[in-house]
């Protein structure tokens, strides 16, 4: 059975840009959003800088062509600030607010969605379901803006999809702040400050949360030991290194594709995976200039790759996971791509598709990672 993961930045989604947009061209777009999620049969997708839960109510009502549900949610955790749940016939979200120490602006709020027909949320053996929350690990795992946190079960299956939905802060404005590193020494830029809450978040709350077995309250004797798989997934701001043409060259991860360290007895690689440019400028560059070698290797059409070099930018959205478990499990290393959504917007209905799609979607694309545990074939890499 093979799940579709994905991760969309879906850009200052709130109440604003859905309801009170001043004219209609400059509201979100929502029947599209739905419909990038519907047809891209994603079971799962993490959204970030959702902004505000009614935002994402007016989103699920999109694509479930009904009026969705509230759920009662009442897990908060010491680091959020707020939580809510919705349900339809066959969707199900949970969204939550970070507290973050730095600033209300800079909580902003994320966002799981799951299609209920084939996904839902793990349970103990008493049928209590482990709620979506944001990783509240104490002060040793401190982050700007901690990351949500979920666990899944495909239906009729005996393992578990643990997700942590994430959006490293780009940049903190704040002179007063300092940030420092592990080993006491001050971070003295904002590439170096988000490279530090990557290793943060996958030296601390990774391997935190992956060797978790207890349920939500830490002490449930009716957990269900589950076999966990867990990803990272969300925009870290941060570009793999060996990326070329991006608009942040010297903004990327200060480590290869795997960084590897001991975890008790068992040595965990991280792969972090997706090559292709998921950003978009707000206005095109020229490209009067590019030869064919300087076209990035996004997927679209031939006659098209000069327009779709003009507004590409950034390497920034990704997945990470623990290489080394699916190998000793025999499992396939996961495809994964990007979604080119501007392709929604056609030439002959608008003037512009990337300009329509970064103005009424979002300045970033989707991307996706399958995972199929019935895989065994093992792919080089």
């Amino acid at each position: 059975m093979k799940i579709r993961i994905a991760s969309f930045n879906i850009e200052k989604f709130s109440r604003q840009s859905v309801y009170y947009a001043e004219n209609r061209e400059s509201r979100k777009d929502i029947e599209m959003i739905a419909k990038i999620i519907r047809e891209n049969n994603f079971d799962i997708i993490a959204l970030q800088e959702v902004f505000h839960p009614e935002a994402l109510k007016c989103l699920l009502r999109a694509l479930s062509y009904q009026t969705p549900i509230d759920v009662s949610v009442s897990r908060m955790g010491a680091y959020t600030a707020q939580i809510a749940g919705f349900k339809s016939n066959k969707w199900e979200a949970r969204w939550a607010k970070p507290r973050s120490k730095y600033s209300d602006v800079a909580a902003e709020g994320y966002a799981f969605i799951w299609n209920t027909k084939r996904i839902e949320l793990s349970k103990n053996m008493k049928g209590k379901a482990f709620e979506p929350r944001i990783a509240d690990y104490g002060q040793a795992f401190k982050l700007v803006r901690p990351p949500l946190i979920a666990r899944f079960t495909p239906k009729q299956s005996f393992y578990e999809i643990r997700l942590i939905n994430t959006h490293i802060i780009f940049s903190a404005k704040d002179e007063e702040q300092t940030w420092t590193n592990q080993y006491g020494e001050t971070i003295s830029s904002y590439t170096d400050l988000r490279n530090f809450e990557l290793q943060t978040l996958l030296k601390g709350i990774y391997k935190r949360f992956s060797n978790m077995v207890v349920d939500y309250c830490g002490i449930d004797k009716y957990a269900r030991n589950l076999v966990p798989y867990t990803f990272l997934l969300g925009d870290y701001n941060l570009n793999l290194q060996d990326v070329n043409h991006v608009a942040r060259p010297s903004e990327c991860l200060d480590f290869d594709n795997s960084i590897g360290y001991i975890d008790g007895r068992k040595k965990m690689w991280i792969e972090t995976v997706n090559s292709k440019i998921t950003t978009l400028r707000k206005t095109s560059r020229s490209t009067e200039n590019i030869s064919n070698n300087d076209i990035t290797n996004v997927n679209v059409d031939v006659n098209r790759r000069y327009e779709a070099e003009d507004y590409l930018a950034n390497n920034f959205d990704h997945f990470s996971f623990d290489l080394e478990r699916l190998e000793d499990h025999g499992i396939a290393f996961p495809e994964h791509g990007v979604i080119c959504a501007y392709e929604n917007y056609k030439d002959d209905e608008v003037n512009n598709r990337f300009e329509q799609y970064t103005k009424k979607v979002s300045d970033h694309l989707p991307i996706y990672l399958d995972f199929n545990l019935k895989n065994k074939e093992i792919k080089k890499l």
